[in-house]
């Protein structure tokens, strides 16, 4: 068996809110405010907070706006 690179995800890679703020650039609170809001699913072990990070992606892809088409507004 290999030594996994941090980087590397598995299925049981979670990231505590500030990695998560990192990855997407987004501020510590604004993913708080999200998960307080129950846009974003989460896992509670104990006090602790952790997000998937497939699940994040998920959540960017379905909040990814389609380019529109046509005239002016």
């Amino acid at each position: 068996m290999g030594t996994l690179h941090p980087t590397e995800e598995t299925e049981f890679t979670l990231w505590d809110v500030n990695e998560t703020a990192a990855a997407t650039g987004l501020a510590p609170r604004y993913v708080r405010k999200i998960i307080d809001e129950r846009r974003l699913p989460v896992v509670k072990i104990g006090r602790y907070v952790r997000l998937r990070p497939a699940d994040v992606r998920e959540y960017i892809a379905a909040s990814t706006l389609a380019p529109t088409t046509g005239g002016a507004r």
